[in-house]
């Protein structure tokens, strides 16, 4: 490989991790700005897996973009308010330049519908897939891993799990 290929193939590393970072920022500002529910299926391949992890994996993965726009319009349902922070990003290209996995630090502040004075904190990760389609990429794989989700009142210290669906806490 020649020195300028090589400098060729370098950039278009370089712009597909700024392409995918900007693809988490917007799934991000989708997912709390909520403008446009059915928008946020278009950040996903057709075949794409949302994946939870953790003590929030309650349900099972939710396979294919519509059923994924379907569990986005739900969570209004069960969280009326949503504010995702991401940090800490690690994106690795694939060798051929069209698959790539990246990880987030995630710190989420989240409102429950049931309860709106319960207000919960969210410390996850993001293990996510992507795929380039044609000259954009999208989410193929969302692997949400949560570490830590308690009431925002109580701290981490006394309550390390609070369960979205039904409230319930399990202690630290």
């Amino acid at each position: 490989m020649s020195e300028i290929e090589d400098l060729r193939h370098q950039v278009a590393r370089l712009q597909a991790v700024h392409d995918i970072s900007t693809l988490m920022a917007e799934y991000a500002r989708r997912c709390d700005l909520r403008e446009n529910i059915d928008a946020i299926g278009e950040l996903f391949a057709e075949d794409a897996v949302y994946e939870t992890q953790g003590h929030l994996a309650e349900s099972p993965p939710v396979v294919g973009r519509a059923a994924i726009v379907d569990l986005f319009k739900g969570l209004p349902d069960l969280l009326s308010f949503t504010a995702h922070f991401l940090a800490n990003p690690n994106v690795q290209v694939g060798p051929d330049g069209d698959t790539a996995r990246g990880q987030w630090h995630t710190l989420e502040f989240a409102t429950t519908s049931t309860d709106p004075s319960e207000q919960l904190v969210m410390v996850a990760w993001y293990d996510n897939d992507f795929v380039r389609e044609g000259s954009r990429w999208v989410l193929q794989r969302i692997r949400f891993r949560d570490t830590g989700v308690f009431p925002y009142s109580e701290g981490w210290a006394k309550v390390r799990y609070v369960s979205l669906s039904t409230l319930e806490r399990v202690p630290h």
